[in-house]
């Protein structure tokens, strides 16, 4: 423990304010002065509140990141997040793809039933061409439209030159 300064110095010298004493060299200072307030236990209660002081506002300023910490089991939360925001993007991509497929499917379906609806109802005439066919005469055939004729003509023609070459410069014949 700091012992208290006396009052007087060696040779009854009394010191002044700023704790030089009357000696003749004026760069002297009493060092048990400089530190005597250290020494006062209000200093330690001080130091001691300004400590918790600072504690307490480093927890309250990261309270969203401990919880994140905690929620997420991670000390970097940020990317476990990234990764599962990507993953519930993924899901959710497959999940409008499956969508869109059922849909497709369901017209498929129901442009499937509506063709068989049309035949049903086209089936009184061609059992009456099949009865015609039956008796000996040849079935009416349906006139078909110009696109469909397209689509089934095939054509005769043969490229006599590739298209697609493989050299980059021209033919020279």
């Amino acid at each position: 423990m700091i012992k208290k300064p006396k009052d007087t110095m060696a040779g009854g010298a009394v010191p002044n304010a700023s704790g030089v004493s009357g000696r003749k060299d004026k760069g002297y200072v009493n060092p048990e002065l400089l530190i005597a307030d250290l020494s006062k236990p209000h200093m330690f209660r001080m130091v001691t509140y300004a400590l918790l002081i600072h504690i307490a506002v480093i927890l309250l300023t990261s309270i969203g990141f401990i919880s994140l910490c905690v929620k997420y089991h991670s000390m970097r939360p940020r990317q476990v997040i990234k990764v599962l925001e990507k993953e519930e993007a993924e899901k959710k991509m497959k999940e409008d793809a499956a969508k869109v497929t059922e849909d497709a499917m369901k017209a498929a379906k129901t442009a499937a039933e509506e063709a068989r609806k049309a035949k049903t109802a086209a089936v009184p005439e061609n059992t009456a061409a099949a009865a015609a066919g039956a008796a000996g005469e040849q079935p009416v055939e349906k006139k078909k439209s110009k696109i469909e004729q397209e689509v089934e003509k095939t054509s005769s023609e043969r490229p006599t030159k590739p298209s697609v070459g493989l050299d980059i410069t021209p033919d020279l014949e």
